[in-house]
C-alpha cells in the first residue's frame, strides 16, 4: 500500500511525505537489504529510480510488513 499525505508548507520549506507498506506473504522469512523510490516518466515511457537506500539487515516474518517513510524537503 502506497500513501501521498497532503504537502506541509512552513515558510520557505515544504515536505512531501510518502509511505509504503510491503506485506511479507512469502510463506517464510524475508530479509530487506535495501529500498527505493521510483517515478514514472511518460515520454518516453519508463520508470526511474531516484532514490536508493541500503538497509541494516531486516528481517520480515511471514504474514508481517515492512513500513517504510521518505520525507522530500523542498525550500521555496
Amino acid at each position: 500500500m502506497s500513501e501521498v499525505e497532503e504537502t506541509a508548507v512552513a515558510g520557505n520549506e515544504a515536505h512531501l511525505f510518502l509511505k509504503r507498506s510491503f506485506i511479507n506473504h512469502s510463506g517464510a522469512n524475508i530479509t530487506a537489504r535495501e529500498i527505493g523510490l521510483a517515478v514514472k516518466q511518460f515520454s518516453p515511457e519508463a520508470n526511474i529510480l531516484i532514490i536508493r537506500d541500503l538497509l541494516p539487515e531486516t528481517d520480515v516474518p511471514d504474514n508481517y510488513t515492512l513500513d517504510t517513510q521518505y520525507i522530500l524537503e523542498i525550500s521555496v
